[in-house]
């Protein structure tokens, strides 16, 4: 059985960049999508950077090969497409959902989980 190697990054931050190169040095396509016009773009010029940086070093091998896995998609639904693993980090505020399925604490209403940076937990 043959392995999709199409992952799909959404959001092209800090973190969604950093799956980005992971996910590229193991072989992978990737594409990069962010709701903010231009940041997926952006995003994909600092994987490159990334990927130098860790070639310089001596941590990756082909960073060019990389580099070329990597796209800036242009809709949720082009990042998407024969994608069969996905990534989103979405923003933490205060009592709302996050990423990954968390909550943060509700005003302090006593449900704390283990992502919750409230002082009283």
């Amino acid at each position: 059985m043959a392995v999709n190697q199409r992952v799909a990054i959404i959001g092209s931050g800090l973190i969604g960049r950093s799956w980005a190169i992971v996910f590229a040095c193991g072989g992978f396509d990737v594409a990069l999508y962010d709701p903010v016009r231009g940041v997926a773009d952006t995003a994909r010029d600092l994987v490159s950077e990334g990927l130098d940086e860790l070639s310089d070093s001596g941590l990756v091998q082909d960073a060019k090969a990389a580099v070329a896995r990597v796209r800036a998609a242009t809709s949720l639904a082009d990042a998407l497409e024969g994608a069969s693993n996905t990534g989103k980090r979405s923003a933490q505020r205060k009592g709302k959902a996050i990423g990954n399925g968390e909550t943060q604490c509700r005003e302090k209403r006593g449900r704390h989980t283990h992502c919750c940076s409230c002082k009283d937990r």
